[in-house]
């Protein structure tokens, strides 16, 4: 009997070999799975220890003491990810230098803000944010705020509802340096 029409039978080892490359891309999707569960502190310290440990600054005890770091936490889980990929291709000089560390984390932020996808807890609190700041004579636009507020977990973006509607324009704005700042 052959297969397709073709003159050749189909031999066994070739259906095996499909079965185990159909196998192999069933898996594939599994594999990249831990990367979603990743904790936001676990995947901006993958990022930050796999170049220190590439430039040979890291020791064994690099990922606890860079899930000490208050911050982190703050981050959403996309927004850490993507800056912790980033953060990974840092120039070694990053860790010698404060200069190049903020200039190249500044950058990988920056960079790290359109691949985070917007939530409907961002759209929420732009709206509101966006209407406050308007009634105080600032142009933020929507665009703008969902791009800035991404990056952030939603206990954040929770600390920065609370400041709506502030008393007047001065404590709106310390509300909101108290919650990003």
């Amino acid at each position: 009997m052959r297969d397709g029409g073709g003159t050749t039978p189909q031999r066994p080892m070739g259906r095996a070999s499909a079965l185990v490359l159909l196998v192999v891309l069933s898996l594939a999707p599994a594999c990249g799975a831990d990367d979603a569960e990743q904790t936001p502190v676990e995947a901006f310290c993958s990022g930050v220890c796999g170049a220190a440990t590439r430039c040979q600054v890291a020791d064994a005890t690099c990922s606890s003491s860079c899930a000490q770091s208050a911050h982190v936490e703050r981050y959403s889980n996309e927004g850490a990810r993507h800056l912790g990929d980033c953060l990974d291709g840092l120039t070694c000089s990053a860790f010698s230098d404060e200069t190049v560390w903020n200039e190249q984390f500044n950058a990988c932020w920056q960079s790290s803000k359109p691949l985070v996808p917007v939530t409907e807890h961002v759209r929420g609190v732009c709206s509101r944010y966006v209407e406050a700041s308007f009634e105080c004579s600032s142009l933020y636009s929507t665009e703008q705020c969902e791009l800035d507020l991404r990056m952030w977990s939603d206990d954040m973006l929770d600390a920065a509802a609370a400041c709506f509607p502030a008393p007047d324009c001065d404590s709106l704005g310390a509300c909101l340096k108290g919650v990003f700042g």
